[in-house]
């Protein structure tokens, strides 16, 4: 029974232990705020609405939607963003589902904190229900521009 009560009292203490070291290192994140901007692509223009949290050392969690003119379905986005010297740099992740395909992209944007805005370059994959074909790699080059939000 004594080996018992020196085995629980150990594992509590190295439960306290560990618990401590493992919160002292923990950074809390902190809301920023909300970042918006638009995308021109020739003749279309896509919004975005996206929610940054400051996750400590320049780095940030991005999350919200992104609407396109050439489609009435609001993607959900996510990703994040750094700071690099004079620029921001953002990886974003989104998928949409409308009524005539499901669409899935990655875009690289890369801005310019001086001017606010930059560039933008997405990799998406389109299925259309319509005819059942799957549409991969379309390339979008675009420019992009910070905007206040609505």
């Amino acid at each position: 029974m004594k080996i018992f009560s020196f085995a629980i009292v150990s594992l509590i203490m190295m439960s306290c232990l560990l618990t401590f070291l493992v919160s002292s290192n923990v950074e809390a994140s902190e809301y920023l705020g909300v970042l918006c901007g638009n995308v021109q692509v020739g003749s279309q223009t896509a919004n975005f609405k996206l929610v940054v949290t400051d996750m400590g050392g320049w780095h940030y969690i991005l999350n919200g939607t992104s609407t396109n003119s050439s489609t009435t379905a609001t993607a959900a986005v996510f990703g994040n963003a750094e700071i690099v010297g004079s620029n921001i740099i953002m990886t974003l992740h989104g998928s949409r589902i409308d009524a005539d395909a499901t669409s899935i992209s990655t875009a690289s944007v890369k801005i310019d904190l001086s001017t606010m805005s930059g560039i933008v370059r997405t990799i998406s994959s389109d299925y259309n229900y319509s005819d059942g074909k799957f549409e991969p790699d379309a390339h979008i080059s675009g420019n992009v521009t910070l905007i206040p939000c609505p």
